[in-house]
């Protein structure tokens, strides 16, 4: 869109792009390659700008990029993501720009809404499941808590029989033995 050109407000879309940058780049590398990214939102960007800064995370499963001509695998990434409202006439030259910066290992260009403001480190913390981590073990805990009252009760059953039911019981199961051998 060429600056003489109005815009139509109307089409304006709130967008967000979300980074994964190599991790071998590192903390400073990863920053550099996260301020590429965000001038190449700025040239297409109408208003808002949010932003979010690298944290490093793992990841699900292992993703591989060619740089050089050498293939790299990474198990993980430093995440990040800018919000921005723009035309969307303007995305697929903005998703061609995101292209050609090497660091970013994948991205991802989505609508989005204004609520969603959670940082880079809380989406890190999300995805690596610390938070379902944190809820599976309280789950676990309470389950463990019902089988353990459950066998305590049981117990107790067996501690009011009688030890005389409970030789009764043995004899008849020594007795069915006894009586196949024979045979």
């Amino acid at each position: 869109m060429s600056k003489n050109e109005t815009l139509d407000m109307d089409k304006v879309t709130l967008y967000e792009v979300a980074f994964n940058i190599i991790p071998t780049l590192g903390d400073d590398g990863a920053t550099k390659t996260f301020e590429q990214a965000k001038k190449a939102v700025e040239k297409v960007k109408v208003e808002t700008l949010i932003e979010s800064s690298p944290a490093l995370l793992p990841l699900k499963y292992t993703m591989s990029k060619t740089v050089d001509s050498k293939k790299q695998k990474h198990n993980t990434a430093y995440f990040a993501w800018v919000k921005f409202d723009a035309d969307p006439s303007q995305i697929e030259s903005l998703k061609e720009e995101l292209d050609h910066i090497t660091g970013i290992l994948r991205y991802m260009v989505i609508k989005t809404e204004k609520e969603t403001n959670l940082s880079a480190n809380e989406v890190a913390e999300m995805l690596s499941g610390k938070s379902e981590e944190v809820e599976e073990n309280k789950t676990e805990e309470k389950n463990n808590e019902v089988e353990s009252e459950v066998v305590e009760e049981g117990e107790a059953e067996i501690e009011a029989s009688s030890d005389e039911e409970v030789d009764k019981a043995i004899d008849e199961m020594v007795g069915d033995n006894k009586e196949e051998a024979v045979a």
